[in-house]
Parts: C-alpha cells; sequence; structure tokens
C-alpha cells in the first residue's frame, strides 16, 4: 500500500500551492463544534469536530440516519487523523501515501470516499457489485465498519476477543444476541466491550436497528479514546517514518530552505522550490513519531514573506515541544504579536486571542458576553449580509447570512464567515470551497461589483481593509441594464442582482487606499 516515499510531497507541494490562495475543493473537516445535536450528544460531538472526524458535508441534520457512503466518509476521516495526515492524502495514490488502486468495484456508486475506505479493507458490498449507498446503515453493519477501520489503523489485535462466538455466548451480552448477523458477532461484542458502541437499552442492542450521524462521529470518538490501539495513545499505524518524509521533503529538486526548527516533537521546515525565478513556498510540521501537516495557511504573511524583519527572534523550541514567535504587526511601531506552534494538534494560534473558527460555533450571545457588543460596519443602500467587527479583538470580521441589514442581531444567530484583517494575515474561515450557496446571502448587489466571463462571475465586495471575491461557476445570468421588460423590484426581491452558484474560489485581499 505504501508508495515510494520519493513520491510523496513533490505532488503535495502542487496542492498546498494552490491552497495557499483558495480553500482545497475536497471535502474539508469541519474546524468547530456542530450546531443541532441532541443534547445528550454536544460534548462529544463538540470535542469530534475539534479532532476533525466530522466533514463539512454531514455537519447538519446530525440526528437523522447515516447512509453506508456517508459512513464510509466518515471512516477515511477518521483514519486520516489516525495517520496523522491531511484528509487529501488518503484520497489519490498521487499523494504518495494513498492507496495505489483506487479503481471502483461497485457498480452503482461513484465516490473516491467509498474506494478510499474499501481499499483500506473497511466497508465491503452486498455482492455482485452491488454497495448500496444510499441505504441506511444498521448498527451492526455500523460496529463491523468500526471495527475495520480500527484494523487499518492499528498496531496489533492482541486486544480483540475471540472471533468465534456462538450465539449463546454470555459474552455478548444483548438479550437480542441471536438477531445479531454471524458475520458481526465478533465486532458487536468488541465494540461493546471496548464501550465505543452501547445498546439501544441495558439489554437489547436492535442489530438491524439504523445508526445516526451524531452516533457515528460519537462511536468513532470513543474508539480513539477507548481502543488499545490509537493515535491519541502513540499506537497508530504509520503510513510514512519521520525520516522518509523529511527525505522526500529535501530532496525535491530545486529545494532551498530558509529555516529549520528543531522541537522534542515534531521539526518546522520552511522552504521553497525555485529555478531563479519566485519560487513556491511551503511550511511544513513533521511529526518525530509519524505523519506530517501543511501549515502554510496559518502562518501570517509577514512571516512568509519577509521573515528576516518580520520575525526578529526567529522561531523558538519550548520545553513542551511546541514553538513559539513573535511577529511583526505593525512596521511603524514595531508592534509584535506572539504565535504558538502547538506539537499536540499541530495548528498555529495567536496568543492572547481567539482562535478564528472559534467564532464559527459561537452563538452572538456568547460573543457579546465574551468579546462585547458586534459593531455593524455596513449599511449601505440595498440588503445584504450585515458584517460587524468586535473592538476587542482586531481584525476579526463576522459575516451574517440570510437576513437582512436593518434585522436586529438576535443572540441566536451564528456567523457563517469569519474574514481576517491584516492582524491575522488576511484569511477567512467558514464556507468553503464547492459549496453551492445563493450569493445573495454575502453581497447587496447595489453594493457588490461583478462581472461575467467564460460562464463564471466574478464578484467583490469591500469588507473593511479587505476585499472578499468569490468566483461562482453555473451561475445565475443577471439582466442586462437594457434589458427590457424586467420587473427589476422583483428581480432585487428574489435574487438581489447577484448571481446564485457554486463557489470556485474564494479570495481575500488588501483594498487598494
Amino acid at each position: 500500500m505504501k508508495r515510494l516515499a520519493a513520491l510523496i510531497l513533490a505532488v503535495l507541494m502542487l496542492f498546498a500551492a494552490a491552497s495557499a490562495v483558495y480553500a482545497s475543493p475536497l471535502d474539508e473537516a469541519l474546524p468547530a463544534a456542530c450546531q443541532g445535536a441532541s443534547e445528550w450528544a454536544e460534548d462529544e460531538i463538540a470535542e469530534a469536530a475539534e479532532l476533525g472526524f466530522i466533514p463539512r458535508t454531514l455537519a447538519d441534520n446530525l440526528k437523522s440516519g447515516i447512509t453506508r457512503a456517508e459512513f464510509a466518509k466518515a471512516a477515511v476521516f477518521f483514519l486520516a487523523a489516525q495517520f496523522r495526515v491531511e484528509n487529501e492524502s488518503l484520497l489519490s495514490a498521487r499523494f504518495g501515501i494513498g492507496p495505489e488502486n483506487l479503481e471502483s468495484p461497485f457498480s452503482d456508486v461513484s465516490d473516491v470516499y467509498v474506494d478510499v475506505a474499501y481499499a483500506y479493507g473497511v466497508i465491503a458490498g452486498r455482492g455482485n457489485g452491488i454497495f448500496d449507498p444510499d441505504s441506511l446503515i444498521t448498527r451492526e453493519e455500523a460496529a463491523k465498519i468500526l471495527m475495520n477501520t480500527y484494523r487499518a489503523y492499528a498496531l496489533t489485535e492482541s486486544d480483540e476477543p475471540d472471533a468465534s462466538i456462538e450465539p449463546d455466548d454470555a459474552g455478548l451480552r444483548f438479550s437480542d444476541r441471536d438477531a445479531v448477523s454471524e458475520w458481526a458477532r465478533a465486532d458487536v461484542r468488541t465494540v461493546s466491550d471496548w464501550g465505543v458502541m452501547n445498546g439501544v437499552s441495558a439489554t437489547e442492542f436492535d442489530p438491524k436497528g439504523t445508526y445516526t450521524r451524531e452516533q457515528c462521529f460519537i462511536t468513532f470518538l470513543r474508539l480513539w479514546k477507548k481502543a488499545p490501539c490509537s493515535r491519541a495513545k502513540g499506537t497508530a499505524k504509520n503510513l510514512l517514518t519521520y525520516g522518509e518524509v523529511m527525505d522526500s521533503i529535501t530532496r525535491l529538486e530545486f529545494y532551498k530552505e530558509f529555516m529549520r526548527v528543531e522541537t522534542s516533537r515534531f521539526t518546522l521546515v520552511y522552504f521553497c522550490q525555485t529555478t531563479g525565478r519566485p519560487g513556491n513556498v511551503y511550511c511544513y510540521i513533521v511529526w518525530k513519531d509519524g505523519g506530517f501537516r501543511d501549515v502554510f495557511d496559518e502562518l501570517p504573511d509577514a512571516f512568509l514573506y519577509d521573515f528576516d524583519r518580520s520575525v526578529p527572534e526567529g522561531v523558538k523550541a519550548d520545553e513542551n515541544g511546541d514553538a513559539t514567535f513573535d511577529c511583526v504587526a505593525d512596521a511603524e511601531t514595531g508592534k509584535t504579536v506572539r504565535y504558538r506552534i502547538e506539537a499536540e494538534r499541530g495548528r498555529i494560534v495567536r496568543e492572547g486571542m481567539p482562535e478564528p473558527s472559534d467564532f464559527l460555533r459561537m452563538t452572538v450571545g456568547e460573543i457579546r458576553e465574551r468579546f462585547g457588543e458586534p459593531k455593524l460596519e455596513y449599511s449601505e443602500h440595498g440588503p445584504g449580509a450585515p458584517v460587524y467587527s468586535l473592538a476587542s479583538v482586531p481584525g476579526v470580521f463576522l459575516l451574517f447570512t440570510g437576513f437582512m441589514m436593518d434585522e436586529p442581531l438576535t443572540d441566536e444567530r451564528i456567523p457563517a464567515v469569519v474574514l481576517l484583517g491584516e492582524e491575522y494575515g488576511e484569511k477567512w474561515q467558514g464556507v468553503k470551497v464547492g459549496e453551492s450557496i445563493d450569493l445573495h446571502s454575502y453581497d447587496g448587489w447595489k453594493s457588490a461589483v461583478f462581472s461575467v466571463m467564460d460562464g463564471t462571475a466574478h464578484i467583490g465586495r469591500p469588507v473593511g481593509g479587505l476585499i472578499l471575491t468569490c468566483v461562482v461557476v453555473n451561475p445565475f445570468p443577471v439582466p442586462s441594464e437594457d434589458e427590457e421588460n424586467v420587473d427589476w423590484a422583483e428581480w432585487e426581491r428574489l435574487y438581489l442582482g447577484i448571481p446564485q452558484g457554486d463557489i470556485a474560489q474564494i479570495r481575500i485581499g488588501r483594498k487598494e487606499k
């Protein structure tokens, strides 16, 4: 399954270069807690989201049943976390560490996540080339997939109970054990013994009953925490060793290293590939106990492009295996902001300031209590997505969708997008590339600048000192101003003059002064 280590990062570099400009079109893990979970599930759902187990496309309707294809996708996200690599690294053999053969054995589904899950032995079909992707998964199927996922990343299976379990075996403690299919009995017993899956009651397992999205994510979380082998316990497999990853980086053609920082837990490599012309710049965390992560997008722009002057003291390791650096936030005053590179999560956070993703899971009431009253930044004529700032958190702009400028900002609302100013490196978090949205939720047509070229719509709107630009494919056409028989009042009411479609890119740029 492992490909030549020398191939691994050559293609990853190409992906990183694109992701530095706009978000990956591949499905991404939710960086914050989901809304709408059952009360009993809220804490565990929040923890699963923080660990990256929840795909964005499965983050709503958490109480609804989960299909076989959706469960396979969740399993792939969980595998990536156990291997401590980005999800993209498992989706194509081009990345060097994913399965070599992703040809689907199923005739009724075309889904890369299903293909990857099959390649790792996580899922199987119904027979005769049928996977049945849209059927709701049963509880005994969920138990089987949970254990197959465990076997894909675990270093040993010695802690599993004996697979030969008779129907009346006392180890399978449920009164309805006779209803558990023979192929699932050992796995039902194991997930029950480990406390990963509970019954629907103290005595019944309900093997043919269906499973919900929130149950899926919670049981993966419990597998992470309670199973004998786990990345959380330092006992998961590594797809590539630390040495193989470092060799792959340093042997890249036209490799030029700007900086290398060693801590007790990881190596930070900041480098570029260049042929004498300006090259592509990258920054990777490579964990010494296995795994790697691209952190280029999380670094402030000053660090990336003017390191010698903007980070005067360099990056320093500390006793915890983390690293810190002070970055100049204001060239005129020399004011610096401290950043921490966390070894545990491989994240770069700004010390003393909330992480931007925190706002995506907070209600307005919670924001008001912690950070003060949001200030409305834009009240141009015409409806549009209100954008608010916070006096106590400079550089953060909260964008709310789905209501008009003159509506009150109620305590229950949650930001849809967080736009980040210079203090945070002029980036954005929230809605991702590839999602289909009503763009009028983002921009009132009278305050936006847009053009349509080659079937794409380019829409720009000033946001504080920044410009938010959406590039949209499959746009709904905007009538020409010269076009006759257009009810412009009705158009404004329904569409606000902004085409709807699928986001191809979202960019943040500095507004001309």
